[in-house]
């Protein structure tokens, strides 16, 4: 009888030291092995979250200025223009057509300590505001008077893939100007250097925007729903730019640095409140433009035919970004001095923006009904060209974009 509880304590000792046995080598090394693992399967998954609401957020974004320029037509009977200018010529513009926007996205003491009618800059400041960037006399948004208004930085105009905050610098590291990465849009084949009231202006290829556009709902005759209104230009980051075309065209160039005078790696970037757009030339500081087009005008020929001689296909998302189309030997288009169109003068200003997207695979544009598409970048040319006029008068449909 007295052998029992021996038994039982032996026993209890014996499963006592099993219940402390731990993990050997081989299994630790298969726990940390599905830990890693699943670690491994956690981060993309986390990180295409992060960046569907970033995605989501430059969607609500573009929307936001969606809403902004459709209640100013509610006010003043048209859409804001793109740029303000006495000539039509974008390449001395004055004001920007966010700028007409502030009031309308919660901005309004923004837009109230804008001076639209500010005269030339003193005499001390001019030496170093009559070159690179624009001249004082026709420029009033660099009048040092407003130079606190164009340097805020406004989140409505940041793609957050892209960035939270830029700027872009005008001149000197002192003059500098908030940065956006939303563009309006020009047209397929834009000519900034022609008055729209002309005979001659390419009414059928222009888009909602332009120098002193005066675009209304009716005057959207391809529909709201299948024109794009704005788009994506995320800036801020330098890249590869170059004045020769076949140079633009051939990846495998790259490696040449782009050697020569003229021709160097440039930086890209645009500001909200910077009107003018350089007739184009290498170099010098970053700067591209509040306006976008699906194609570059380079002659007399306008219309939307892949004819490199009389037009320039504006690609989404470029791998180089086009500074100028001068040039005179056989790879190039011809001279902007030399064409015969409206533009057959020396003020040659058709260097836009071309597309840019931070979110892969293409970029996001708001229709004129106030939707935000993404477009792929792989979309047909002439299709591309097609969504951005007004007035073409294409058979498209939406399944084709």
């Amino acid at each position: 009888m007295s052998r029992n509880p021996v038994v039982e304590v032996v026993g209890c000792t014996a499963k006592a030291s099993e219940s402390r046995r731990g993990f050997n080598l081989i299994e630790l090394v298969v726990a940390i092995n599905i830990v890693a693992v699943a670690i491994a399967l956690a981060l993309p998954a986390q990180d295409q979250a992060r960046e569907a609401a970033r995605r989501t957020q430059c969607k609500n974004n573009l929307k936001i200025l969606g809403l902004a320029m459709h209640n100013y037509h509610d006010a003043h009977g048209l859409f804001n223009p793109g740029l303000i200018d006495d000539d039509h010529n974008a390449t001395g513009a004055m004001h920007t057509g966010f700028m007409m926007l502030l009031p309308f996205i919660e901005e309004s003491a923004l837009y109230n300590m804008y001076n639209f009618r500010v005269g030339l800059a003193p005499r001390s400041q001019a030496a170093a505001r009559n070159t690179d960037p624009p001249t004082p006399a026709t420029a009033n948004y660099f009048h040092m008077a407003n130079s606190t208004t164009i340097r805020k930085q406004l989140n409505q105009f940041y793609c957050p893939s892209n960035r939270s905050e830029g700027t872009v610098e005008l001149g000197s590291a002192e003059s500098f100007a908030a940065a956006t990465d939303y563009a309006m849009c020009n047209g397929a084949i834009p000519l900034l250097c022609g008055s729209s009231q002309e005979l001659s202006y390419p009414v059928l290829l222009s888009g909602f925007f332009g120098p002193n556009s005066r675009t209304r709902v009716k005057d959207v005759r391809d529909g709201t729903s299948l024109t794009v209104a704005m788009g994506e230009v995320a800036g801020g980051e330098m890249v590869k730019g170059t004045a020769n075309i076949a140079t633009f065209q051939a990846p495998d160039r790259d490696a040449l640095g782009f050697e020569g005078a003229g021709v160097r790696p440039w930086g890209i970037d645009q500001a909200w409140a910077v009107a003018r757009i350089s007739p184009g030339r290498a170099g010098g500081f970053p700067r591209g433009a509040i306006l976008f087009a699906a194609n570059q005008h380079i002659g007399d020929d306008l219309r939307i035919d892949g004819n490199s001689m009389t037009e320039m296909w504006a690609p989404m998302n470029p791998r180089f970004v086009m500074v100028s189309v001068a040039g005179t030997n056989a790879d190039t288009p011809p001279s902007p001095t030399g064409v015969t169109g409206p533009c057959n003068n020396n003020q040659f200003g058709d260097r836009l923006s071309n597309v840019r997207s931070k979110h892969g695979g293409g970029a996001q544009f708001l229709m004129g009904d106030g939707v935000v598409r993404f477009v792929s970048e792989n979309v047909d040319r002439r299709i591309y060209g097609y969504i951005m006029t007004i007035q073409g008068r294409e058979i498209i449909d939406e399944d084709d974009f």
